[in-house]
């Protein structure tokens, strides 16, 4: 029995194929990341006062094959917050279990081994899987992942895919190599950002059709829509959405050291968490461009619901507060916000002016068709 699949998530199962970072890629970045955010907090705690030390760094995702395909999966590392990156004394052997859960797969353990002494620094035991293999321990040590572990600075971490044990003989030695490794995760975070820009795009350009369908009432499948912001106006809702505001980091940003850093991937697609957050978060930034409230769906469903057509002039907000009243009596709404509601994308049809060079004067007033 076949599946239907709704237009949108055809479409941003389409746009992921097109645009989207390959798995080993996102595999490999996001371990770099991971480590990053784990060597501040480590530095944040005051935690880096060993005169001889090892750091552990340790892979953040699994590549597992799941018919022919890449499946990648967090890494669950158990002890010390689950970070990646470990610091261990001088002669120590340190047992690290750790779990890789998969929705399609079975459910792997094992116990990494990282010891550092006098025959120096060495990573036994459980590996989790990696690129070429699916079995516990057995790493391909010749594999590479789609982005080199090297940062801008020419500075080489080695395959970020298998665990690793950096040698610091100094205190400060080894908070300059956990800054280090800080600094590169921040590079491979914007770097990542920028692999996730045609994505992004294409997210934008959706959800302004989309918008433009839900507010005049448009079937989804309908190929009439226009888009409900123009050119300019989706170019600063992408870098909006990209790089965010001075008074907040944007919502990639935030995405990528949430995926990076947390468990919200365990059991699930790290490329789809990822995509689908984006292709909201797209949608999300649209609506606020516009000016259509939190609630501005549910208004004008029941604008049409009392034959009104949300979008024109002859709509009676007062009746559509009043509904809405009735529906949601729990709810608070004010009339100001029915009218952004009913009124939302009503500049749809935004004027240029073209002007020509040599007279600076204007050539021709064109509505926007884009």
């Amino acid at each position: 029995m076949s599946v239907a699949i709704s237009p949108s998530k055809r479409v941003m199962r389409d746009s992921i194929r097109q645009y989207f970072p390959t798995g080993r890629t996102l595999a490999t970045v996001l371990t770099h990341v991971s480590r990053g955010m784990a060597a501040d907090g480590i530095i944040a705690e005051n935690a880096a006062d060993l005169a001889e030390s090892g750091i552990v760094l340790l892979p953040q995702f699994a590549i597992r094959d799941f018919d022919g395909s890449d499946s990648v999966n967090r890494i669950q590392w158990h002890g010390d917050s689950g970070r990646s990156v470990r610091v261990i004394p001088y002669g120590a052997i340190v047992k690290i279990p750790w779990t890789v859960q998969d929705s399609s797969l079975p459910e792997l353990h094992g116990v990494l081994i990282a010891s550092f002494g006098d025959s120096g620094a060495e990573i036994t035991g459980d590996i989790p899987p990696m690129i070429r293999a699916d079995v516990a321990g057995n790493l391909s040590r010749g594999s590479s992942a789609d982005v080199a572990g090297t940062s801008r600075r020419g500075r080489t971490f080695g395959n970020p895919i298998e665990p690793s044990i950096l040698q610091a003989f100094s205190r400060y030695e080894l908070t300059r190599q956990l800054k280090r490794i800080s600094e590169h995760g921040r590079e491979q975070m914007f770097a990542l950002s920028g692999l996730l820009n045609p994505y992004a795009r294409d997210a934008v350009n959706g959800a302004s059709l989309r918008v433009y369908r839900e507010i005049h009432g448009l079937d989804s499948d309908t190929s009439a829509a226009r888009h409900i912001i123009d050119e300019i106006e989706r170019d600063s809702v992408l870098d909006e959405l990209m790089l965010g505001t001075h008074q907040a980091d944007s919502v990639v940003i935030r995405l990528i050291r949430r995926v990076a850093a947390t468990d919200v991937t365990v059991c699930k697609s790290v490329m789809q968490v990822m995509a689908t957050a984006i292709w909201s978060g797209a949608e999300t930034q649209v609506r606020h461009h516009i000016g259509d409230p939190h609630l501005g769906r549910v208004i004008r469903r029941l604008a049409r619901d009392l034959g009104y057509f949300a979008g024109n002039g002859d709509v009676d907000a007062g009746s559509v507060l009043e509904a809405y009243k009735q529906e949601f009596p729990d709810q608070r709404v004010g009339i100001g916000r029915v009218v952004d509601a009913l009124t939302a994308g009503a500049t749809v049809n935004t004027q240029i002016t073209a002007f020509d060079i040599e007279t600076d004067r204007p050539a021709a007033n064109l509505a926007d068709t884009a």
